[in-house]
């Protein structure tokens, strides 16, 4: 069945790739451009010039351009934007991965009672299972363009995706308090080793967690690299320092592995204590390798919207994540092994290791360790929340901007307190927030996947008026109200009380080292990530069949639609990893072009 559109008077469909889409070509299309900043608006983002699909006056769409409103418009798919091939996402993961964070977290595992195969292990599984959520929140990124905060627009809602952004927002800036932290953390030990003993001591602020003015005063100009790079350009200046990071950053871990086999021999360092046998030991070590990376979970659709196919993301994402960051892992094992046999201290943060270090050795250290972080925290750290900030009002944030308030909250969380022990980093901070991430993931999976079948009805992400599809389509030429009651999806608000809700007690017990609580409700806190996710997945998909929104039957949503010639084109219903496994067995959804309430 086709229904029939009006077309407005202003979209010229006489030439372009408006007049020759069709409702599968749509359904292929990947994307839009979230990571174009400021600077490059006036080139790349005349998309209606481009193929004859103009939205109105040039001086007009430049203008939005200038405001930053096309970070979170689709990404052409062009082979000009869609650059994000299998070796790029390869080598993305790898310069992610090879990070104090990943090395640290290895260690810590060891502080739940593992021995060495045991954390290996665990960081293994836990990769896997991070790499299959991964895929499947990449998948509406490649298809349709569209980064996170689009994204959340489905499932919460217009209004009701502030939520979910600024969430995944804060924890970015989390992880970036901490990266930037051990950053400062390595230079200072570094330029101590050189410099002597008396820098070391200099200024001290607070005696109980030994902050000094070196060290703040670091940390503030470590936080101004983080900056100067947003200012030149985070698309541009990645292109470049990655290939050189990926580099530096394999010889950093080679220098690590080697000192640690100098001080013992490989076999001597490896914790070679009897098996815990404790299964909830296990499954907390598996939940922590998953919350280390769990932010990035939501955050691939920023990435995978710049890619040219699914094959591409699948590939590339398998090829640099698993073995890299169990490797990554088991050498801070065999560091921590080596460092309390001989040094008679288990280190477990990298800045510690300069400390023993010769003088050059640890100024060359700690500016390798510098520069892997920067290309870390700019791939993981950086570029959601900018997006999550731009999310609250496009007309009004400028990009850089967004980018410097993440850096200045980041150093004002206060690091040097925040992370000041292994066991305070594993079970309060990665279970603390993996509760919030892994249900807004379930949420998200669950309702692109299996509730919608891997179709989103880009009207309703983009409400306020029209904006360009990915294959140079109009969506939205008339603007079209948001969905769901005054922009807010009810449902996935209940579903993430039911999945954090259960976890609350153990992380408030955890924070007030209190061992009063239940130990089922520990237990619980302890798989807090999966956990979260089970019960917010299962939730949003009871409560969306029991309370159905607009356009919702027990098949699924309505299938999209594309403007095309004045037609409004169906589209295949079951396009998603999940749908085309079961496509044989679910019917066809109506066609309805409104959905939500």
């Amino acid at each position: 069945m086709k229904m029939r559109h009006q077309q407005p008077p202003h979209m010229d469909t006489s030439q372009g790739g408006g007049s020759t889409a069709s409702g599968s070509q749509f359904n292929s299309c990947k994307g839009l451009d979230g990571l174009k900043l400021r600077e490059a608006h006036s080139v790349s983002m005349d998309l209606g010039a481009a193929d004859g699909l103009a939205l109105g006056d040039e001086a007009t769409e430049r203008a939005d351009a200038a405001k930053g409103v096309e970070d979170l418009n689709p990404t052409p798919f062009t082979p000009f934007h869609r650059d994000f091939t299998w070796p790029m996402f390869a080598t993305m993961w790898t310069s992610v991965l090879l990070t104090p964070s990943s090395i640290s977290v290895g260690a810590a595992l060891l502080a739940l009672g593992l021995n060495w195969w045991e954390a290996t292990v665990a960081h293994f599984l836990g990769s896997v299972f991070t790499l299959v959520g991964l895929m499947l929140m990449a998948w509406p990124g490649v298809k349709y363009g569209i980064p996170f905060p689009v994204l959340a627009r489905s499932s919460f809602g217009v209004h009701g995706a502030h939520f979910c952004t600024l969430t995944r927002g804060a924890v970015a800036v989390m992880w970036l308090s901490w990266n930037m932290w051990q950053g400062a953390l390595g230079l200072y030990t570094g330029i101590g080793r050189a410099a002597g003993a008396q820098f070391l001591g200099w200024a001290p602020i607070t005696g109980q967690n030994h902050l000094t003015v070196g060290q703040l005063l670091i940390l503030i100009a470590f936080a101004g690299c983080h900056c100067l790079l947003i200012f030149l350009g985070v698309r541009k200046a990645l292109r470049r320092l990655v290939r050189v990071a990926v580099v530096v950053q394999f010889g950093f871990l080679l220098g690590v592995l080697i000192w640690a086999w100098r001080l013992a021999p490989i076999s001597d360092s490896l914790p070679s204590h009897k098996a815990s046998g404790s299964a909830i030991a296990w499954l907390e070590a598996i939940n922590s390798t998953t919350c280390v990376l769990s932010t990035l979970i939501l955050n691939i659709a920023d990435f995978s919207r710049f890619s040219p196919s699914q094959k591409d993301q699948m590939v590339g994402q398998s090829a640099g994540f698993p073995l890299q960051f169990t490797f990554v892992g088991w050498i801070g094992i065999v560091a921590a092994g080596a460092s309390s046999l001989t040094l008679g201290q288990q280190m477990w943060l990298i800045p510690e290791y300069f400390a023993v270090w010769s003088a050059p050795l640890a100024i060359l250290g700690c500016v390798a360790l510098a520069l892997s972080i920067l290309v870390c925290n700019t791939f993981s750290n950086l570029i959601s929340p900018m997006n999550d900030l731009l999310n609250l009002a496009p007309q009004k944030f400028n990009f850089r901007v967004c980018g410097y308030i993440c850096v200045a909250t980041a150093v004002g969380m206060c690091p040097w307190i925040t992370f000041s022990s292994q066991n305070s980093f594993v079970q309060t901070f990665l279970s603390g927030y993996g509760m919030l991430t892994g249900s807004l993931a379930g949420i998200c999976i669950i309702d692109f996947h299996v509730l919608r079948q891997g179709v989103l009805y880009m009207a309703n992400l983009y409400p306020a008026g029209p904006v360009k599809a990915c294959d140079g389509t109009v969506c939205n030429p008339e603007g079209r109200p948001a969905t769901y009651r005054h922009g807010v999806n009810w449902r996935a608000c209940v579903a993430v009380l039911a999945g954090c809700g259960p976890c609350l007690p153990g992380f408030v017990a955890t924070l007030m080292h209190s061992h009063n609580l239940p130990q089922p409700l520990l237990n619980l806190y302890s798989v807090s990530f999966y956990f979260a996710f089970g019960a917010s997945g299962l939730t949003i998909w009871v409560l969306t069949y029991v309370c159905p929104p607009v356009g919702f039957s027990r098949q699924g949503y309505a299938v999209t639609y594309s403007f095309d010639d004045g037609a409004m084109l169906p589209e295949p219903a079951t396009d998603s990893l999940f749908a085309r496994l079961v496509a044989k067995f679910a019917p066809r959804p109506l066609a309805t072009p409104l959905i939500g309430h």
